[in-house]
């Protein structure tokens, strides 16, 4: 975002929390647990059990949906999409599912996969994850399987997770965020 607007002769952006509204969902609450203990029963040590936090970002009207049934791989048979963007970069859209670790990385997702501009609001989901035991992919190199031993891979630029199974992770929370541009100086820093 900064480098290109830079270039472009604009500001760079600052993204602000505006609202968050908290996510309830026994069902899949549950499900999370399970796969937790699953995780324990096959060895994973304590910090392969570590949860983390990741997000997701999603065209508005996808919302519903994944709060109710979570992130699920592509021809599931509650995934409503229909169509597929791509098969994944660093594992196959058919056998998992993808979060980022950062929240900033998933606006363009939220915002029909244009950059967010200045004066934009967006929502982003906000999860509890279990990556577990987690392969470093070292490039992008499409939709390949699931490697055995494994519960996630790690995208080339630790950016993104790819979870094997979608009860990896639940949502906690829609994050409202609008994007302003940054007026900070130098001498704000000193």
């Amino acid at each position: 975002y900064v480098e290109k607007r830079i270039k472009a002769g604009k500001k760079p952006l600052r993204f602000v929390l505006t609202g968050a509204d908290k996510v309830s969902n026994p069902v899949l609450e549950e499900r999370f647990e399970l796969k937790k203990q699953e995780l324990q029963k096959n060895g994973r040590d304590s910090k392969e059990l570590r949860e983390r936090v990741s997000f997701h970002g999603t065209h508005p009207k996808n919302l519903k949906s994944i709060l109710r049934y979570s992130l699920l791989r592509f021809k599931h048979a509650l995934n409503p999409c229909k169509t597929q963007s791509d098969d994944g970069y660093f594992g196959t859209n058919k056998k998992g599912i993808y979060v980022s670790r950062y929240a900033d990385y998933t606006l363009k997702y939220s915002n029909r996969v244009c950059a967010v501009d200045a004066g934009d609001d967006v929502k982003t989901i906000m999860f509890r994850t279990l990556p577990g035991k987690s392969k470093y992919i070292e490039k992008m190199c499409g939709g390949i399987d699931p490697h055995k031993g494994f519960d996630s891979h790690s995208s080339p630029t630790y950016l993104e997770w790819y979870l094997f199974d979608e009860a990896q992770v639940l949502p906690q929370y829609v994050l409202k965020i609008r994007a302003v541009e940054d007026t900070r100086t130098a001498a704000d820093d000193e």
